[in-house]
């Protein structure tokens, strides 16, 4: 029986989980589990690279005066914050933080 049967009806959301429930490590090409790992690396690399610039340093100083649970870790900043309603952000104005 094929995947597609199975899952029958199920809307998209449901087809979906299924998917990622029955996939193995094993299954995917090794080609694209050695990409992952590169991109991965390759995230991490530039978003500690950025620690030293200066608008993340204004940032960080920003969102730490804001208090609130601490829910998202920050990279290189030893610190975490409240993940939303942190940046005040609309269509018509820039972000509070870089005002």
């Amino acid at each position: 029986m094929t995947f597609e049967r199975e899952v029958g009806d199920m809307g998209a959301t449901q087809k979906i989980a299924e998917f990622i429930v029955r996939t193995e490590f094993h299954s995917f090409p090794e080609e694209a589990v050695y990409l992952s790992k590169r991109l991965f690396l390759d995230c991490l690399g530039v978003a500690l690279a950025a620690v030293e610039e200066p608008v993340v340093q204004k940032l960080t100083r920003l969102l730490k005066t804001q208090g609130g649970k601490k829910e998202a870790w920050v990279w290189g900043q030893g610190c975490s914050f409240l993940f939303s309603d942190r940046v005040d952000q609309r269509d018509d104005e820039p972000c509070v933080g870089f005002r």
